[in-house]
């Protein structure tokens, strides 16, 4: 089990969002979260990979009071809660969304994070 106080670096606000992120996605069955060897990102999965979270304290390009989501879909979404698209290989894209509360975690994008769960596994 991962334990993110210490991932979080103590910080209960981000502990706090990141529990009500995973709670939005509790009905994705086999949904399974591990921790990279550099402690810094956290990975959603099922089969295989889907998603990321990173610490934005890791991040320095990010400052912010919350966390990072980074996931992967056939499409490019163009939204203004995106921070940043990336295209690391054809027809796969890489969407980062910053979450500093619990607004940001809305239908919307709890919607991409399934279809990135669906389309990974």
């Amino acid at each position: 089990m991962i334990d993110t106080t210490t991932f979080f670096h103590g910080n209960h606000e981000k502990v706090a969002l990141y529990a009500h992120f995973i709670g939005r996605l509790s009905h994705l069955g086999s949904l399974k979260i591990k921790q990279r060897k550099s402690n810094s990102i956290l990975v959603l999965c099922n089969k295989k990979n889907f998603g990321y979270i990173i610490d934005s304290d890791s991040d320095e390009n990010i400052m912010t009071k919350g966390f990072t989501i980074v996931f992967s879909l056939r499409r490019m979404i163009d939204s203004p809660c995106i921070l940043r698209v990336t295209q690391p290989y054809p027809n796969r894209w890489s969407h980062h969304v910053v979450i500093d509360s619990k607004d940001a975690i809305n239908d919307k994008l709890i919607e991409w994070i399934e279809e990135s769960y669906y389309h990974a596994g």
